[in-house]
């Protein structure tokens, strides 16, 4: 009788260490899981000040080359009107920042694709604005973040489709929207030196 019981001790001491052992097992996993998208993030959060600068300084001038591009035989009124994008687009570059905050990055790409006047298959939607109602620069300016955006992380995402962003990993996403959130600051600060001052009447 006694050896039975011992026998029946023995068994359930077993189970009690195998269960412990399945738990550490899957702990360890998640730890390590864990542990990779730390690293993932940290990746692209400990960089340089100066590496921000020079993404958002040249993201600039290539968004202003796209908005005015150098061509001798622009006729004046091309020119202003230009000119006239490129400060409201530059005041488009100062909210930026708050944009991103409150709606996230997923709206910004969708935002584009509506500005930019395309469809979900990313073809060209013909309809002319109406007077008073350009908006094309606004489309530009949030798809060139977006590419600047894409470079400088290193997350495998599609400018033109917001679905993209929809459907990344909540980690991955939360890590890139941070990151946006310190790529617009810097567009902020080095806006008005390429594109010229800010003009509100967007």
């Amino acid at each position: 009788m006694t050896s039975k019981k011992n026998k029946n001790k023995s068994q359930s001491n077993q189970n009690k260490s195998q269960s412990k052992q399945n738990k550490s097992q899957k702990t360890n996993s998640s730890l390590v899981n864990s542990q990779k998208s730390n690293l993932q993030v940290a990746k692209i959060q400990k960089l340089d000040s100066r590496t921000f600068s020079k993404e958002a300084y040249e993201a600039l001038k290539k968004l202003q080359d796209k908005i005015k591009p150098e061509n001798k035989e622009n006729s004046d009124s091309k020119n202003k009107k230009a000119d006239d994008e490129l400060k409201k687009a530059s005041a488009l570059v100062q909210g930026l920042t708050a944009y991103i905050s409150t709606w996230g990055l997923h709206r910004l790409s969708g935002d584009a694709q509506k500005f930019l006047k395309k469809d979900s298959n990313n073809q060209e939607i013909e309809k002319k604005p109406k007077k008073g109602e350009d908006t094309k620069y606004k489309g530009i300016v949030y798809q060139k973040f977006l590419e600047s955006l894409k470079n400088f992380s290193n997350i495998d995402f599609d400018v033109d489709d917001a679905g993209s962003l929809i459907h990344l990993p909540l980690r991955e996403y939360t890590a890139l929207n941070r990151l946006a959130i310190k790529l617009a600051k810097e567009w902020a600060f080095w806006a008005p030196s390429v594109l010229g001052e800010a003009n509100n009447e967007q």
